[in-house]
Formats: C-alpha cells, structure tokens, sequence
C-alpha cells in the first residue's frame, strides 16, 4: 500500500479524437449554469447528428434525383442545421433548438408541396421519416408550448393537402394525421409530465440547496464566531504573555535598587515604559494612616504634583482613597465624567484609571496609581494581571525598607562599637608607656612621645603619599573597625626615590595584619585582665564566705582590698544607727 502511495501519478493523456469531440460540442464560456450548459450540448450534438444525417441523405439522393431538386431541397436544410449548430455555440443556442425543431417539418411539407404529383407511399414515407423525428429531437429541445405548436401545424399541413393532391384519399390522410397527431400528443404529454417531474425535484432540489445554504451559511457563520474567539482567545493570550514579561522585566530591574525613593521614580518610569500607560504613580500611606501621598510619578503632571506635595485622604478622595482604605483594586472607565472621583487639573488627559493595592501582611502601605488616555484602557484580565504587579512593588519596597532600616541598625551598632574601640585604644598608650618604633640606620628606636606631621589631620582611611626632600613618603593609617588606632609612616633616604605599586600594596597589606594583630593583642590584654579580676574577686569572695562572725568578715574585708589595691587604705564599718531625741 505505501509503495503504491509513494509512486507519482502519471498524468492521462486523451485521444485526439475525444479532444477534438470536446471542442465540437462544448457550450459557450458564457453559460454558468448545469442546465443551460446541458441544454447547449444536447442542441450541438444533435445539430452534427442531423447535419451528418443530411449530408448522407444528399449523397444517396444524388443518382435519383435532379441535381436541381437536391439543391433546393437539401440546401437551405443545410444552412439551417449549419446556423443551428453555430447558434448552439453562442448564447443563443435557444433559438438553435427551435431551428432543429421546426426545419425537419417545414422542409419535408414544403418537399411534398412541391411535387406535382404524390402517391400515397411517398407522403407516408416523407411524413414517417421526417415528422416524429422531429417531435423526438422538439420534446429535448423547445418547451411544451412550442411542441405543442408543432404537432398541431404538423397536423393541419397534412390535412390541407387532399385538394392539392388528388392522388391522396382523405381518409389516407386522416388515419396518417391521426398518427401524427396521437405520436405528437403522446410525447407533449410525456414532456408536459417529464417538465413536471423535473420543476417538481428541481423545487425539491432548491429547497434542499437552500436548507444546504443555510446549514452552510449557519456553520460558515458559527466558524466564524469561533475563529473570532478563538483570535480573541489568543489575542488577549498573547497580551497576557506580554504583560507577564513585562512584569517579570519590572521585577528583575528593580530587584537591584535599594534606596527607597531611588526604587519608586524606576518603578514608575519602568511601567510606563513597558506598559505604555500615560501616568504611573505611587502613593505610600503615611505613618498617621491618614494620607496617602504620592511619592513618584513618571508624567509631567505627576512630577507638578510631587511639587507641591500632593496627597489625599484615605477613604474620602478618589479611588486612590477608596483603595487605600478598603484594600480593594478598583477601576474607573471614564475619570471626568464619573462624579465620585476627583478631575485632577494636572491629569487632565486622563479617561481611565486603575488603582491597586500595595499590602503586606494584611497591611495596606501604598497604592500604585495607574491611568490612561483611552477611554476603556482597562479589563478585569488587565486588573488581574497587574495585581501580580503591584504585589512585586510590595515586596520591591518591603525590601528597600528592611535595607534601609538594616544599614541604619548596622550604621548605629558600627558607631557604639567604633566608639568602644576608640575608647580603649585611646587609653592604651598609657598602659604602654611607648608611643611607638623607629626603624632608621638599621637599628630601632623607641617613640617616647608621638611625631608631629601636619600631615596626620588630613589622614582618613586611605594611604596618603607626598614627596619630601630626600625623596617619597607614604602614610598608611593602621585602622580596626573603622578607626585609626595608630600610623605607619615610611620615608625614602634616596632622592627620587618613588614607590611601586607592588611596593605599596605590601604596606597597605602589612598595615592592615598589624592592625588585626594588634587588635587581636588588645583583646587579649582586657579577657586576661577581666579573668584576673574575676579570679581576685572569686577569692575575696570565698575567704569572706568562709566565716560567720561578723568582726570577721570586716576584717578579712578590709585586708582583701587593701592588698588587691596597693597603696590605698581601706576602711570597712557598719553604719550606726541614730537615735532621736525626745
């Protein structure tokens, strides 16, 4: 089965013949309709046959009769069927029927007219051969009426001839236009039943075309609704898919941003651009919960309103009102003519609005404000989608503020931390007794007291170097946690000496493991400290625990801290009590 699929199909080729049979007898291109193409066959085919017919008759006639005869006789027959045949070509191929029709009679009446003399054999034959033949190829051909016609002609041409032939009885005559009249009668009656059959289906058939007509039209109609909705369907499939990109695009580019008022001029900006809306804005409701005030606008008229400090009250001014109070999305079609919600002189192109709610865990802290120049701008499909918008703003502006309020506390801990860590490092040179080392000459020396650069004032967190008269120098600031606990300060002993850059990083890299080492000793000093403490502490404590008598307990009191504290003195003594005076 497949081999026989896959072979191509040779195309048929026609006989010259049947090519040629085609052409003789197609109808004019004119002609649209089935009947009327059938009927202009049928008269072209019969046109050739009679044609043929005649031709024939005219050879075999030519030994018996008179050449003058044949050309009378068969002549204008010739024509007419030639005519006929041309006219069955044409639109006209009507009247070719008629011709086809009536021609045979007329010629063979007019033969018998003409003959001086007639027996009763040749009006039979003549009439026999001609006339029903005739009537055949009329009931194909012309209408009952004209058939009709034809009989009723054919019938008193016979009649009218007894007085001009006195050969013919006129009962000859009568029983052969009895047999004309009947054979004529028979074949109108069969046409007259045959075009009642016919007008019978083909009303059948219009109706049946019509009812195919409406079935088809019904479904041509149902196709069409459906092909609508179904490129409604992927219409509003299609905008979905890219309001969602959009969306997905709003979300990755403001994921990045951090600084609150930063995040809301991009968001604005973002939505307007990939969603084509006139005006975008955004509302944060106060701490108060009293106003709703726009913090970003992308249009000219909201940047006017951020001017002068624009805000509404919550639940009382428009829908940005409405929505900041109920947490409910709402969408007004035409702004100006609905006179619940405010006109807004600085909008004044607006014709559509719709506000969403920005809300975090059942709280409302926002609305975003959303408006358009086109009347009807938005669905219920364009709220839904855009709720999925406004709730990657809530969390876009939860997170700025869990940052912003993160760096503040982070800001705040550094600064108590920092200024612990200045503290102590502020007292440690006092413990130390030493300010510092030099290095100079290969030998090294102690700092009894701290050098003097002016240099040192201008010193922040970053290395600093300038150029003396034996050649650079470079100060590199020792820092933990953000303050400066000491310096590093290098100076070359060659002229023109200048420092690499390989150079410079392993001081910036020396100085900042100094300074963790550092830091890491000074804790190190205050926990063995505090332990020592907390063990001189732990022994006064017990060595007083030990007794209960209380001149005890004073004493070993006062000598504890006399020898945890050397050199002070200690005085330890219950408070007396006083007594009143009467």
């Amino acid at each position: 089965m497949s081999q026989m699929q896959d072979q191509p199909t040779t195309p048929r080729t026609r006989n010259p013949f049947q090519v040629v049979g085609s052409w003789l007898v197609s109808p004019h291109p004119a002609l649209e309709t089935i009947l009327e193409r059938r009927l202009a066959q049928q008269t072209t085919l019969l046109s050739l046959v009679m044609l043929a017919l005649i031709l024939l008759g005219l050879f075999a006639s030519i030994s018996s009769r008179p050449a003058a005869r044949l050309v009378v006789t068969f002549g204008p027959l010739v024509l007419i069927i030639f005519v006929s045949y041309v006219l069955s070509r044409s639109r006209l191929f009507r009247i070719s029927g008629y011709l086809i029709s009536f021609s045979p009679v007329i010629f063979a009446f007019l033969d018998l007219y003409s003959r001086a003399s007639l027996t009763p054999a040749d009006l039979t034959n003549t009439v026999l051969a001609n006339v029903p033949v005739a009537f055949v190829i009329a009931s194909a051909l012309i209408p009952v009426g004209p058939l009709t016609l034809l009989v009723i002609l054919s019938s008193v041409a016979l009649v009218i001839i007894p007085p001009l032939q006195p050969a013919i009885s006129f009962q000859q005559i009568t029983q052969l236009a009895g047999m004309i009249f009947s054979t004529g009668s028979v074949l109108v009656a069969i046409v007259a039943y045959r075009n009642t059959t016919e007008r019978r289906r083909l009303a059948e058939m219009q109706d049946i075309n019509r009812e195919l007509n409406q079935v088809k039209d019904t479904l041509e109609q149902q196709v069409a609704e459906r092909t609508h909705e179904l490129t409604q369907t992927s219409q509003s499939a299609l905008a979905q898919a890219k309001q969602l990109a959009a969306i997905s695009e709003v979300a990755r580019a403001i994921t990045h941003i951090q600084d609150l008022e930063e995040l809301l001029t991009s968001i604005t900006a973002l939505i307007s651009e990939r969603f084509g809306f006139y005006h975008v804005g955004i509302f944060l409701v106060d701490e108060y919960r009293q106003y709703a005030v726009l913090r970003a606008a992308n249009s000219l008229g909201g940047r006017r309103m951020l001017a002068h400090g624009h805000k509404l009250l919550v639940g009382q001014v428009g829908i940005v009102g409405f929505v900041s109070s109920t947490g409910e999305p709402r969408i007004s079609l035409d702004v100006g003519s609905d006179a619940i919600f405010f006109d807004n002189p600085d909008l004044p192109e607006t014709r559509s609005e719709m506000a969403l709610p920005l809300k975090t865990s059942g709280t409302i802290i926002g609305v975003l404000d959303v408006q358009s120049e086109v009347e009807s701008a938005f669905s219920q499909e364009d709220l839904n989608i855009m709720a999925i918008l406004a709730d990657q703003v809530t969390i876009a502006i939860e997170n700025s503020k869990r940052y912003k309020e993160a760096q503040e506390a982070l800001a705040e801990s550094r600064a108590a931390f920092g200024e612990s860590t200045r503290e102590s490092w502020r007292a440690m040179p006092a413990s130390l007794e030493k300010y510092g080392f030099r290095y100079r000459e290969a030998k090294i020396e102690e700092l009894d007291a701290p050098i003097s650069m002016p240099e040192l004032a201008s010193l922040k967190d970053q290395p600093m170097v300038t150029d003396g008269d034996g050649g650079e120098t470079i100060l590199v600031p020792i820092r933990v946690r953000g303050e400066n606990i000491g310096i590093l300060h290098i100076q070359a002993r060659t002229a023109g000496r200048h420092w690499t850059e390989n150079e410079l990083s392993i001081i910036r890299s020396i100085a900042e493991r100094g300074a963790l080492a550092l830091e890491n000793a000074r804790l190190f000093r205050e926990t063995t400290k505090r332990a020592q403490i907390e063990s001189l502490l732990s022994d006064i404590t017990a060595k007083m625990s030990a007794s209960i008598n209380l001149t005890h307990i004073l004493q070993t009191t006062a000598e504890e801290l006399g020898r945890a504290m050397p050199g002070s003195e200690v005085v330890v003594q219950l408070q007396t009590p006083q007594v009143k005076s009467q």
